[in-house]
């Protein structure tokens, strides 16, 4: 009778998961039911009809005395039993219990207040393989409402606890998801983890570690990532009184830039490097505002050389950069690539999906350095450029392997210009291959590489602001980078051209300091196709093709983005 309770009691557990779900395979497990729509009603009816409240009753069940005659000790006196093979079925029941939670949650506020208010109870059967964390972080993912109101300081030291105990990269990603919310940093949970994480008791859990097991490793740095975004002061920079590590000073930038151009490190843990230098140390103070065209007649150019034109000078007002030690826009000459690619490199194959991460960060990272100003006007036009080519699906051709290499390494070397440590050599040996098989299956991969290969092509085209139509957020199933705020190559390039033809009147139409004519103005149809072709049809004109091509490079990828399938 009693075994019988027990299948009779995993069984309702699993049809309610179906139910829930609305699973019509019944022959599908229960807890790996990840693609489903909820309902809201069955939801609501699990709530109203007190089955949630049984649930977590259930998970305090086996801890709690057994009424009868004479009181009996519980069925298990500690969570620690769960792990001995005489309790599986026990640890099968929770893990059902916890599923069915955090399915009665997706996309339903009520409920997801209502788990919430149980965190006490969840927090303390977390780490032990039994889906509690998993159904806590679910609740709190992109809702920062409830981030700020029910994550404390014991939750935070729970899971960094478990990071000291079981070494498992899994509560570093629980914590890295707690940092952001829908794409945005949130400063109370970062707070939170930085006073714990970098306090002077646990700060060997990131910094002390060999780098022996890669994937740890790798999520220890996006965890630091995730805790410096949006330019959080107390990971990057914290002051002296609160003893807090200085992770600038334990990665600097030279060092970052090293491990992220080192091709013998498996493309995941550079990906998660160039994430790390994005955070850690390119962004800092405030971007770039946007072009001013107004300009004083005395401070326009009599010549306008492509080479030399500043934007940042000229048509830009109230850039603060941070404090930072900037070096100019020099580039290292003598910098080997950070790649070294002989074809494509964007593949919406499973087998890619890690270079494919690798590809997005590095854009997104010169989508920063643009913002962030280490550009000048001519390497801002040569980049766009080669960032075409990276992102650009036509059939491989050598002149486009060049370009991929050469957008690779010029990434590289504003980075390396931005550090100011002057010009090394750096390893650019084969990249490794992953021997470790993902458990993921062929399919999800497949899916997110085209995920990443869309997310690349959608961040090169906001630095050139190309402005799209339809709702892609909703069509990828993923959060993009919000638009920036301004126009950004499209305006320098049309800033230019404005300075070219205000230097081309200056030049044939010159004025005392009062600003009266040296001469009567004749402007005829001979003078205006002059000014056309300076502008238009002269070599700095011609190198203002975003594309070297007329633009046609730059419609092809706008078209292969149009065509790609989103799912």
């Amino acid at each position: 009778m009693f075994e019988y309770n027990f299948s009779v009691t995993i069984q309702l557990l699993t049809e309610c998961i179906y139910f829930v779900t609305n699973t019509k395979n019944h022959m599908m497990d229960p807890l790996q039911i990840n693609d489903f729509t909820p309902s809201r009603d069955r939801q609501k009816l699990l709530r109203e009809q007190e089955v949630l409240d049984q649930v977590f009753q259930l998970l305090k069940a086996p801890f709690m005395p057994r009424q009868g005659v004479t009181e009996i000790g519980p069925l298990l006196s500690s969570l620690s039993d769960l792990s001995e093979g005489r309790n599986e079925v026990f640890k099968t029941m929770f893990q059902l219990c916890y599923s069915l939670l955090r399915y009665s949650q997706v996309s339903y506020r009520k409920n997801q207040e209502f788990l919430a208010e149980k965190f006490g109870q969840i927090q303390e059967q977390i780490g032990h393989d039994l889906l509690a964390e998993d159904t806590m972080t679910a609740v709190l993912h992109n809702n920062p409402k409830l981030l700020e109101k029910y994550v404390k300081t014991p939750h935070v030291e729970r899971f960094v606890e478990l990071i000291v105990i079981v070494k498992d990269y899994r509560f570093l990603d629980y914590l890295a998801d707690l940092c952001v919310c829908r794409g945005e940093a949130n400063k109370k949970v970062q707070e939170l983890i930085c006073n714990s994480v970098l306090s002077e008791k646990h700060r060997d859990i990131l910094m002390e570690t060999k780098l022996v097991r890669v994937a740890f490793f790798m999520h220890q740095l996006d965890l630091l990532a995730q805790m410096c975004q949006e330019q959080q002061y107390l990971a990057i920079d914290p002051p002296p009184e609160r003893k807090l590590l200085n992770i600038s000073q334990q990665l600097p930038a030279e060092l970052v830039l090293k491990c992220m151009s080192d091709a013998r490190l498996p493309c995941e843990v550079r990906a998660s490097f160039a994430r790390l230098m994005l955070h850690l140390h390119v962004v800092r103070g405030s971007p770039l505002n946007a072009i001013r065209h107004a300009r004083l007649w005395t401070d326009i150019p009599v010549e306008v050389k492509l080479q030399s034109f500043s934007y940042k000078i000229t048509s830009l007002e109230g850039y603060s950069d941070g404090g930072r030690a900037r070096v100019g826009d020099q580039f290292a000459t003598d910098v080997c690539p950070s790649f070294s690619f002989t074809k494509p490199i964007l593949k919406n194959d499973a087998a890619s999906v890690a270079n494919n991460k690798l590809t997005y960060e590095m854009v997104t990272l010169a989508k920063a350095l643009a913002q962030f100003g280490y550009y000048m006007f001519d390497n801002l036009l040569t980049l766009t450029e080669n960032l075409l080519n990276i992102v650009d699906n036509s059939p491989y051709s050598p002149q486009t392997a060049h370009s991929v290499s050469q957008g690779m390494s010029m990434i590289h070397r504003v980075t390396q210009s931005m550090i100011g440590s002057g010009s090394r050599k750096l390893c650019d040996g084969p990249i490794m291959r992953n021997s470790e098989k993902s458990n993921i299956e062929d399919s999800g991969q497949a899916k997110e590489s085209r995920q990443l290969l869309v997310k690349t092509k959608l961040t090169v085209a906001e630095i050139l602001q190309v402005r799209f139509s339809g709702d892609y957020e909703s069509s990828i199933r993923f959060q993009m980078i919000k638009n920036m705020p301004f126009q950004f190559v499209m305006d320098v390039r049309r800033d230019y051209r404005i300075t070219m033809a205000l230097s081309w009147f200056k030049k044939n139409f010159p004025c005392d300091e009062n600003g009266v004519l040296s001469r009567t103005a004749n402007i005829n149809e001979r003078m205006a196709h002059e000014l056309y072709e300076t502008i238009y049809q002269s070599k700095c004109g011609h190198e203002l093709h975003l594309d070297c091509s007329d633009g046609q490079l730059l419609l092809a990828i706008l078209m292969q983005v149009s065509l790609l399938e989103f799912g």
